[in-house]
């Protein structure tokens, strides 16, 4: 089943800044990737409280990126600064899994066609939690490798 991805790179300043030159080319290390599946919208959505208007909602920027770089497979391509990866790996760690299990409300999440609209059988919370959970557990680490090597982020969504 085909659908939207968010995907995720760690790169230096220096090669972010060579990619920033390139107009978006450039060799990246895939070590340095994941992918979080179809994910991104929910967390971005536990992780700003519930708000849907992300631009409201700075925090929901670790998902979808703080500044333009390009574009790509129809799909806008953003960066993070290592000192905004950093500020946000903070933010990150004081969000507990059941802070965000306790604003993951099916009902709410349906009204709002958050993505990817699996949101109508509150009977599967539990398996969707853990499915959350799981990409949840590799944003927060993702991020903490980033932050303690003072690397920015590029991301995202096709």
């Amino acid at each position: 089943m085909l659908g939207l991805t968010a995907t995720f790179i760690r790169l230096t300043e220096g090669e972010l800044c060579e990619v920033i030159h390139d107009g978006g080319e450039g060799n990246i290390r895939g070590n340095q990737l994941i992918n979080i599946d179809k994910s991104w919208d929910a967390i971005a959505f536990l992780i700003s409280n519930q708000q849907y208007d992300y631009d409201e909602q700075p925090i929901a920027k670790l998902i979808f990126g703080t500044h333009d770089l390009c574009e790509y497979s129809d799909s806008e391509v953003c960066y993070i600064l290592p000192e905004e990866v950093k500020a946000f790996n903070r933010h990150l760690s004081q969000l507990s899994d059941e802070m965000l299990y306790n604003r993951l409300d099916f009902e709410f999440m349906e009204t709002h066609n958050v993505y990817p609209n699996i949101w109508d059988n509150e009977a599967e919370k539990e398996q969707v939690w853990k499915y959350l959970l799981h990409w949840i557990s590799e944003v927060r680490t993702f991020y903490q490798k980033a932050s303690a090597n003072n690397e920015a982020i590029i991301t995202y969504i096709t």
